[in-house]
């Protein structure tokens, strides 16, 4: 259940490519065991997903550290990220293989069989799942809807509509819960505004996404966004509204969690430069303006977590 997106792809030539013929995709000759069970868990979604849990967890637990509770809760919930990115690939390679950004990964590239990665993924996820029961039964049961629901929710309906977004905010908000119910032992008020942080934060993170790669996701059939001009309105207008949607949500600590002015002040600052950038995207519509707004969204979820902790 990682957040919605596919991988934070930050290099600039992945999105330059995306419009070209998927013949241009070579194998990768590279390739060992070693690196086709990375590709399979991608360690960078799974490691984003991982630093959500770990400040939820810091920012309920208020200075009250249990390190045994916290070792089992990292290891768990890496596991369950890990499976869930494992079976998400399982249940979409037919659709990978006609993207050119993942037409090399594992099971389109035909290094590992479907079943072979399923199993991987379910043993993963079984594992994470079983040590997060050991230590808290409420983030088990956020993991296991995590799974189930960006695996056999979202993925299949991001071939049907572009709303599929919003249900996949579900599954990467949830870790916030998982976080949160070990530190505190309960599911709050505080714990789901944090939630509602996190699902708000990656509409505009995945639009920016979904615009750069547009060309790659209407090969495959899904449709992140509408087609035509109408996807390109759709970006601009969502990527702004979501944003504005997401200042507010950062605010409501200041009436559910005790916190002061100061995190008022950084909260707003931080929300109105990450609008900045998604305004400039909705007025340019260039590939330059959303990778702006990726690399924004990814620099404000970490330093808005690190004000709640903080102040």
């Amino acid at each position: 259940m990682p957040p919605t997106s596919d991988g934070l792809a930050l290099d600039p030539a992945d999105a330059r490519a995306d419009a070209l013929p998927l013949t241009a995709v070579a194998p990768d000759a590279s390739a060992t065991v070693w690196t086709d069970l990375k590709a399979l868990v991608r360690p960078r979604l799974a490691g984003l997903g991982l630093a959500v849990v770990g400040l939820s967890y810091a920012i309920a637990a208020e200075g009250d550290h249990d390190p045994r509770r916290l070792t089992g809760l990292l290891v768990g919930s890496l596991l369950a990220l890990c499976g869930s990115s494992a079976l998400n690939q399982v249940a979409e390679w037919r659709r990978d293989a006609l993207m050119r950004r993942t037409a090399a990964r594992p099971i389109p590239g035909g290094r590992v069989a479907p079943w072979a990665a399923g199993l991987f993924g379910g043993l993963l996820a079984v594992a994470g799942v079983t040590v997060l029961w050991a230590i808290e039964p409420l983030a088990a049961w956020a993991a296991v809807g995590g799974i189930v629901s960006y695996v056999g929710v979202y993925t299949p309906l991001k071939a049907r509509t572009p709303l599929a977004t919003l249900v996949g905010a579900v599954p990467g908000a949830l870790p916030v819960l998982m976080g949160w119910a070990v530190a505190r032992g309960r599911l709050d008020l505080d714990g789901w505004t944090l939630f509602a942080i996190v699902f708000v934060w990656q509409l505009p993170h995945f639009l920016a996404i979904a615009w750069m790669y547009r060309a790659d996701y209407a090969r495959a059939g899904f449709r992140i966004l509408p087609p035509g001009p109408a996807g390109e309105v759709f970006a601009a207008r969502q990527t702004v509204a979501s944003t504005v949607a997401l200042i507010a949500a950062s605010l409501l600590p200041l009436t559910t969690g005790g916190l002061g002015p100061a995190y008022g002040l950084v909260a707003t600052a931080l929300g109105l430069s990450f609008l900045a950038t998604t305004l400039r995207f909705a007025r340019d519509r260039s590939g330059a303006a959303a990778r702006k707004v990726l690399k924004a969204s990814v620099i404000y979820l970490p330093l808005l977590f690190a004000a709640l902790a903080l102040l």
